[in-house]
């Protein structure tokens, strides 16, 4: 019986602490986790009344020293709220929260202690509850299973392993379709584009941490 080559077992097991040590070097994960200011564009109510929360892991990748590349798995909530006001005789509630999971791709360009970040953030709806209550309408329409979105974001670094992230997010696929158009007052390609149902309006405000 012949023993196994010594020579090409150390070979193997040098260039396999190799691989781990570049994946190491190289790929740097990081966690988020924050909130979400939310509004649906689309359902006659305004501003970024719903507030929830998002969180996920991470992985980095430096294309250069100043480019980078990021992919992630998290969990963000979306959604409206229109509250109550009994002082001036308005007793119309709704209320909608979306919960996805997703999974934005990310590149960005760092400048000191500054990040700039550009996301396509592909989801899947998981769950939602609504409520409603004294609307002259009702949203009887399904809500959409697949959401994407466009993500602006800004972020500092606080320190080797603290950081904060801003991002307003934008769906470019609506969450649920409208039963009939809204009034188009400016007519062009977006305002046309937009005009097809609801879609997630969302400001994130994010902690992260670098292991």
């Amino acid at each position: 019986m012949k023993l196994p080559n010594v020579g090409l077992i150390f070979f193997f097991t040098l260039v396999s602490f190799f691989i781990r040590a570049q994946v190491s070097v190289l790929f740097k994960p990081f966690i988020h986790a924050g909130l979400t200011f939310s509004q649906i564009h689309g359902d006659t109510f305004e501003g970024y009344n719903k507030i929830g929360f998002t969180g996920g892991i991470n992985v980095s990748y430096p294309f250069s020293k100043k480019h980078f590349g990021t992919i992630g798995l998290g969990f963000v909530q979306k959604g409206a709220l229109k509250a109550s006001d009994a002082n001036n005789n308005d007793f119309t509630y709704y209320s909608i929260t979306l919960n996805y999971i997703e999974v934005p791709i990310s590149t960005g360009y760092q400048f000191k202690c500054l990040n700039f970040h550009v996301s396509l953030a592909p989801a899947v709806l998981i769950d939602y509850t609504e409520e409603q209550a004294n609307l002259p309408f009702a949203y009887s329409n399904p809500i959409n299973t697949f959401d994407c979105s466009l993500k602006l974001g800004i972020g500092y670094t606080i320190s080797e392993n603290f950081g904060v992230l801003f991002n307003t997010t934008n769906s470019f696929m609506c969450a649920r379709k409208t039963s009939f158009p809204t009034t188009i007052i400016y007519n062009n390609f977006l305002a046309n584009y937009f005009n097809n149902g609801f879609y997630n309006n969302i400001l994130e405000c994010n902690i992260l941490y670098h292991f």
